[in-house]
Formats: C-alpha cells, structure tokens, sequence
C-alpha cells in the first residue's frame, strides 16, 4: 500500500500523527472497535449484503469508484458510520459447540445469541 493511500485511510478515519512520534498514528476508539469485530471474526464482512444495504455502494462499485463494498467500507464505510450486517449466529450450533455455556446457566436462545454478540466472540469462541 503507498503512503498516500495509507495516509488517506488514517484521514478519513479522523487519525492523527503524534507530536512526539510521526510514525504514531492515534484513532478514536469506535474506529479501533469498529476494525477489530471484522479483525476478529465478530463480523464476516458480507459482501452482498453490505450492497444490498447500501445499494448507492453497489452503484459506485458498478462505476468503478471502489473496487469492492469491502473497500469502500474500509476506506470510507467506517468513516460514514455505515452499518454492516451482523453476523447471523445459529443458537443451537453455538451451544453444541460451546456445551460449558448451557452447563453454566440455562441459557435460551435470546442469552446465547446476546452472549456471542457481548463476549463470545472476543474470548474467540466457535459459531458452529
């Protein structure tokens, strides 16, 4: 990635350079959140249903402005405060492959999907 494109993503993502150190980039903290449930697998970027959500996306990806929805929600999604669909998580399988969590508590569908979307997926447990 060039450096001009590096530096327009941490411009369009409200960045700035540190006084002290250049090579230091500060980001507020809900873009940090924001790049870290894709990083982490809380949402598997959709690409489809990203367009389809955002159909203007869809046009501009069309027109050759992006390259994909991807794109654009990195370089200006996350700045525009566009949504991505959350990843859908079957309840039944997120407890057969996590038996510690309905052996805990008696946890309904409504407490497994809440806890994956709360802590499950930072302590990095499996959806299936």
């Amino acid at each position: 990635m060039s450096q001009n494109a590096i530096d327009r993503l941490i411009s369009n993502w409200g960045g700035r350079t540190s006084s002290s150190n250049p090579s230091l980039v500060m980001l507020d903290k809900s873009i940090i959140e924001r790049l870290a449930s894709i990083a982490f697998g809380r949402h598997v970027f959709d690409e489809s249903a990203y367009l389809e959500t955002h159909p203007d996306i869809g046009r501009a990806v069309v027109n050759g402005s992006f390259l994909s929805g991807l794109q654009h929600y990195i370089w200006d999604g996350i700045r525009e405060g566009r949504a991505i669909p959350e990843t859908p998580v079957d309840a039944d399988k997120y407890a057969a492959a996590n038996p510690d969590l309905t052996k805990a508590a008696d946890m309904d569908e409504a407490s497994l999907k809440a806890h994956w979307s709360n802590i499950g997926w930072i302590e990095g447990r499996r959806t299936e």
